[in-house]
């Protein structure tokens, strides 16, 4: 990173085939994504103008695909042969938080998606032909730098870590996921069994509205309580 007079002016690189050190100058954009929280240190250690932003953090939900098909499609046969598998999108507002679906997967699985260790994270991914008897998605909450205590400008960042590897800790300390039934959630009692899932590491039973935190546990049972797909 080249610097003049507090300004990002170019950046100094390696050529990973020659070797050679390289300079670009002019406007620098890093187009990081989430989960490069290395880079966002790096930026916070060398005294760059830094600033916190929202986020949004929730479950994965998942649903045998047939159920989906039959309420989307209305129909108890659910799609038959020639439609495809059912979406949906729901979105709405809790105490003046966005709760909202997000990236639904139609016949699809639930896959690890950690990007470093001690730490679990799943995410969803459909088939080109969604064919599997499984459909999920994210429900997500709304969060707001104000809504996360402390001035440091890396504060969200921090929570979302937090419930990361609180998240690890839950699944015995490898990528099992930890797994509650949405009645249970809602109800606020523990799952004594669970269903079948196409999460390939395997899920474990886990009061996820215990130790969730309660603005992201709150809106989630509300959510969950006035909304059907």
């Amino acid at each position: 990173m080249i610097e003049d007079d507090a300004n990002v002016v170019g950046v100094e690189a390696v050529d990973l085939v020659t070797g050679a050190e390289r300079t670009f100058r002019g406007p620098v954009i890093l187009a990081t994504g989430h989960s490069a929280r290395d880079i966002y240190r790096y930026l916070d250690d060398a005294g760059v103008e830094l600033e916190a932003k929202g986020l949004a953090i929730g479950v994965r939900l998942e649903h045998p695909s047939a159920l989906i098909d039959q309420i989307q499609y209305h129909n108890p046969k659910g799609r038959g042969r020639y439609l495809p598998a059912a979406e949906y999108s729901f979105v709405t507002q809790i105490d003046g938080r966005g709760v909202y679906s997000f990236c639904m997967c139609p016949g699809g699985f639930v896959i690890p998606a950690a990007t470093g260790p001690r730490q679990l994270v799943v995410n969803g991914m459909s088939p080109s032909n969604r064919g599997t008897q499984w459909s999920n998605a994210g429900m997500v909450v709304e969060l707001r730098p104000e809504d996360v205590p402390g001035n440091a400008v890396l504060r969200m960042m921090h929570f979302q870590e937090e419930i990361e590897q609180t998240c690890w800790q839950q699944g015995n300390m490898q990528q099992t996921a930890p797994a509650q039934r949405m009645a249970d959630f809602v109800n606020g009692r523990l799952s004594y069994d669970l269903p079948r899932s196409s999460y390939a590491p395997g899920l474990i039973s886990s009061p996820l509205h215990f130790w969730l935190p309660p603005q992201i546990t709150q809106r989630l049972q509300e959510d969950s309580k006035n909304s059907v797909p």
